[in-house]
This record gives structure tokens, C-alpha cells and sequence, in this order.
């Protein structure tokens, strides 16, 4: 894949299933704004640290390896422009990324959490009043310790709501 270093390249979007190889050596191309990475292994993103400072998009679904509490929180602080987050099956997340993605990200409009069993409301609040009038879409389908609490959140702080998953 090395045409992904090309720094010719104009890619805003990019997807990425099922890798394990080092997809940018020399760093995610300033140009990607939405990137996917979906059942990829650690090595997608280990070397060198990227630089996530452009992305309104960022998705590390069902990628295990990827959702670690210390890989979370250290890119929290580039994620300052981020308007959609999809961390589905983060399924050993604990708070502590959360509150960092709170901090920093407070311009979401999407928050996917799927299958991420070890969030508690106070992770859910957090991140639900950061976003507040900007949030649309609220995701958090097998969240077992998700209550009535978050619910309440988000009604008195989310305004712009027009879609709510919690199965």
C-alpha cells in the first residue's frame, strides 16, 4: 500500500477491513479527514504516531486491538475537530478514554459506543453534555451498565437528537 503515502494523493476517505500490516510509515496523509479501520490489527496505526488533528471522522470498529484505554487516550488531544466517533466493540473501554474524548471533542454529532460493556453512566454524561446542542445521533446497543441516567442527559442537554439507539 505504499501509494497511501503518496503525498500527491488527495484522499479524504478512507476504509481499511481486515489489515494487519502498517498502512502509513510516514504518517496518515494530512488530507484524510473520515478514517475507518474495521477488524485491523494494532500494527495499522503503531508506527509512527499519526496525526489525527484533521479527522471529522473516526470509526475503530470491531477492532479489539485498537480500542485500548491508553491508545484512546493518547489520541484524544488530536481529536479537537472530530464530528463522528464509532467505537463499537470496545468491550474492555474503560471511563477514563471516555472523559479524554469528552475533553477534547466537543463538537461530536455521532457517538457510536456499541458492545462496550465496561462504560458507566458517568462516561456516557460526560461525553453526552461535551457534545450537548451538537449531538444527533446517540448509539450504545449492549451497554450494560448504560441507565436511566444517561437517558436523562440526554434529553435535558441534547436539543438537535434525532436519533437514538440503546438495544
Amino acid at each position: 500500500l505504499d501509494w497511501l503515502n503518496n503525498t500527491q494523493a488527495q484522499l479524504g476517505t478512507v476504509v481499511v477491513r481486515g489489515f494487519s500490516g502498517t498502512l502509513w510509515p510516514n504518517g496518515l496523509p494530512k488530507s484524510v479527514h473520515s478514517l475507518t479501520l474495521q477488524n485491523c490489527e494494532r500494527s495499522c496505526v503503531d508506527l509512527p504516531p499519526l496525526d489525527f488533528i484533521n479527522l471529522r471522522h473516526l470509526s475503530f470498529k470491531d477492532s479489539p486491538q485498537l480500542l485500548e484505554d491508553v491508545r484512546i487516550v493518547h489520541i484524544a488531544p488530536q481529536l479537537c475537530a472530530l464530528q463522528s466517533i464509532d467505537l463499537t466493540g470496545g468491550k474492555t473501554l474503560t471511563n477514563k478514554p471516555i472523559f479524554e474524548i469528552a475533553k477534547h471533542c466537543t463538537k461530536l454529532q455521532n457517538i457510536v459506543l456499541s458492545l462496550c460493556f465496561q462504560l458507566t453512566d458517568d462516561a456516557f454524561c460526560s461525553l453526552v453534555r461535551s457534545s450537548g446542542g451538537n449531538l444527533q445521533k446517540f448509539v450504545a446497543n449492549s451497554c450494560r451498565k448504560l441507565t436511566d441516567r444517561t437517558l436523562a442527559v440526554l434529553h435535558t442537554n441534547c436539543p438537535n437528537l434525532t436519533h437514538l439507539e440503546l438495544m
